[in-house]
């Protein structure tokens, strides 16, 4: 039983890593839309769109995770493709855990690393640093699951793409422990 326990921990990091999941619950509103057009006005405007994406997307992460998995639909808002699917997993594994998240992801820096004003789907790409210092994912007794050697600042490459006239996450992955 010991070693089942550590494996859920272990997925559950894992998803903590990818989901960075924090306690600010989403609205019950609907999120605000992004609207863009492609190309972006300048490099500048790209930033400011997917940080604005991303924040989102980790908004509604924070509030899934806060609620322990619960209304995963929420993802839909805000991601599409593999980014969705990842939001999905990761809520599916806090129900079957019993977890759930305390604390608030930060988002730090976004830095574009391209636009390609061809592609809808995957118009901009990005590096965005986290911070989860802050972030505790703990088991149904309280008991915190997140190693205290973990590095508190997380660098991501994510894709942001439009569904409609909606900037939404459609792909990430972490690229760096630290940023």
């Amino acid at each position: 039983m010991p070693g089942r326990r550590l494996r859920t921990a272990a997925v559950l990091l894992v998803a903590l890593g990818m989901l960075t999941a924090c306690a600010q619950p989403a609205p019950a509103q609907s999120s605000p839309r992004v609207t863009a057009s492609i190309p972006f006005a300048d490099e500048e405007a790209a930033r400011a769109a997917v940080e604005d994406a991303y924040s989102r997307y980790e908004e509604t992460a924070d509030a899934v995770a806060h609620d322990g998995g619960k209304a995963p639909e929420r993802y839909e808002a805000v991601a599409m493709g593999s980014a969705l699917e990842e939001g999905l997993r990761a809520a599916e594994q806090y129900t079957e855990a019993g977890a759930r998240a305390d604390g608030a992801t930060r988002v730090e820096s976004v830095q574009i690393q391209r636009v390609d004003s061809t592609d809808r789907l995957n118009a901009v790409t990005a590096y965005v640093c986290v911070d989860v210092s802050e972030v505790d994912v703990v088991d149904s007794s309280g008991r915190s699951l997140v190693s205290p050697d973990r590095d508190p600042r997380v660098l991501f490459l994510v894709t942001a793409g439009f569904d409609a006239d909606v900037l939404k996450i459609s792909k990430r992955s972490v690229w760096a422990d630290q940023c």
